[in-house]
């Protein structure tokens, strides 16, 4: 948190600008920050709606590459049963290569295969990182507010998402570094190592972007008429202008996202 202390009155500050990203209001990751040249009319226009958009792509990004790492170095081979499995190991031929997991999707049974000999496998394994999608868990919400006012906000899917990447959600991709590697076992530091190694921190990127879509040096800039692909307008008609109040419609967006999740995860419950 950036805190600007007023010696003579000693009170505390924050800055105006903060990004949010959090999960059922639990914070992984707040920054505030500075903006030069501050354009009220930005938060109302449709440049911030895509700068934001954009702050969302480079997190799921982030997430993708960490899933893509931890795939290909724990993901196990898939089969649909036992029989599947069996016929497709007769074909190769019998040699010894890297011990691989193999895994069954109708009895959830865990193997490794060296090649040679299948043997059955119960060590530590998070099975449902692959067999099916988790549609339990919560969304990830980033928010961009100004004032402590919620200006941009959006949901994250994080269903697809392995729970080992979700566990370990960090945008600087630098906390491998400050952490004892005995605070943790072997295969999760290992991991994480592979996961954030030569990635680059993306909060600053985030910061930029919110900051220059905010400082446009000329507020007439700032395009102020959205329409969604469905063709939908969203103005206000003030004189012989239009505008529009993006914020505004992009909370109550939120809104019907937050209230449909949790409508269907009290239907689950129920049933």
């Amino acid at each position: 948190m950036v805190e600007n202390r007023n010696e003579e009155t000693n009170s505390v500050q924050t800055e105006r600008f903060q990004f949010v990203l959090s999960m059922n209001d639990f914070i992984i990751c707040q920054r505030y920050f500075k903006i030069g040249g501050f354009k009220d009319r930005s938060v109302e226009s449709t440049d911030l709606l895509a700068a934001g958009n954009k702050c969302v792509e480079m997190i799921k990004d982030d997430l993708k590459w960490k899933t893509a790492t931890y795939m290909k170095y724990s993901a196990p081979k898939i089969y649909g049963n036992k029989e599947e499995m069996n016929k497709s190991l007769a074909k190769q031929e019998k040699k010894a290569i890297d011990p691989e997991f193999i895994l069954l999707r109708d009895t959830e049974e865990m193997f490794v295969w060296d090649g040679e000999t299948l043997t059955p496998y119960e060590g530590r394994f998070n099975k449902s990182d692959y067999l099916v999608k988790d549609e339990d868990t919560l969304p990830l919400k980033f928010e961009f507010l100004v004032d402590n006012r919620p200006v941009y906000s959006e949901l994250i899917d994080m269903s697809a998402y392995p729970r080992f990447v979700r566990n370990n959600i960090d945008l600087s991709n630098k906390k491998i570094y400050y952490r004892s590697r005995e605070s943790m076992s072997g295969y999760d530091y290992n991991m994480l190592d592979l996961m954030t190694r030569d990635r680059s921190d993306i909060i600053f990127p985030i910061i930029c972007e919110l900051a220059n879509v905010c400082s446009f040096r000329d507020s007439d800039d700032y395009r102020t008429v959205l329409t969604d692909n469905v063709g939908m307008v969203w103005v206000n008609q003030e004189k012989d202008a239009y505008t529009t109040d993006i914020s505004r419609q992009n909370r109550k967006y939120l809104r019907k996202l937050e209230n449909e999740y949790y409508k269907k995860q009290r239907l689950q419950k129920h049933k």
